[in-house]
């Protein structure tokens, strides 16, 4: 039997290949990096510099469904437009017309579903993103993880794209209910430059976002001038250890 790879169906070794080929370009997508503790959670995207004529300071890589749920994604990026507008939408009218809390639980049935229905139909294309969602819901910071099949996980601390592997390894060696918010920015600077492989990657930017106690649970993207100390003192790590 021939292996079928142009529809969402099952081949003979129970694979539906569209949304494998989805996985692999969502994982070899920018790398982007959620920490989180009961203080606040941290959301860090790494920008590569495209060209010398590219303004990272606009084209942001976190995106917001609402005041306190927030997205990044990896891969086909234009896709996570769709899937934030969506949210948006579904969101506003469970709030407005049935009266339902937008909690976590409901963030993450939300997702599931709505990555879950491309990976079913022929005249849809599954979704080529890993999606890192945070959401602030009772002072109780969450992160969810979605991959191209619509599976969505809870985790203490996450990555996607391509540096996944390496920053994965490091994020399991912090304790991170003993850390301040603070230090989850900098852990998180530190080990995505230490992900970075400069034989491969583009040199890049990189977007920082909090929301903690500090910020009133309000959602901040710091300024560059706020992160500077810490991209100086490890914008020389890279895979091969520190130059």
């Amino acid at each position: 039997m021939a292996i079928l790879d142009l529809d969402t169906i099952y081949t003979n070794t129970g694979d539906i290949l569209q949304v494998s080929y989805a996985q692999k370009a969502a994982d070899n997508g920018n790398t982007a990096i959620c920490i989180k503790n009961k203080k606040g959670v941290v959301m860090i995207a790494e920008k590569p510099l495209e060209s010398k004529l590219f303004i990272t300071d606009v084209n942001n890589r976190i995106k917001k469904v609402n005041d306190s749920i927030y997205q990044v994604a990896c891969g086909i990026e234009t896709d996570i437009v769709y899937v934030n507008h969506h949210l948006k939408n579904v969101l506003i009218n469970e709030k407005h017309q049935m009266d339902m809390d937008i909690n976590y639980e409901n963030l993450r049935n939300q997702l599931v579903t709505l990555v879950h229905m491309f990976t079913k139909y022929s005249g849809a294309r599954p979704l080529g993103i890993n999606i890192l969602t945070c959401i602030k819901y009772n002072n109780e910071y969450k992160i969810i993880h979605t991959d191209c099949s619509g599976k969505s996980l809870f985790f203490k601390s996450a990555v996607i794209g391509k540096g996944s592997r390496i920053v994965k390894t490091e994020l399991e060696k912090l304790k991170l209910e003993d850390l301040e918010v603070s230090d989850l920015v900098e852990n998180g600077i530190r080990i995505l430059y230490k992900s970075f492989d400069p034989l491969k990657d583009q040199p890049f930017d990189i977007e920082v976002g909090v929301m903690c106690e500090e910020t009133n649970g309000q959602f901040i993207r710091l300024e560059k001038q706020q992160i500077n100390n810490f991209v100086e003192k490890y914008k020389n790590f890279s895979v091969d250890g520190e130059e």
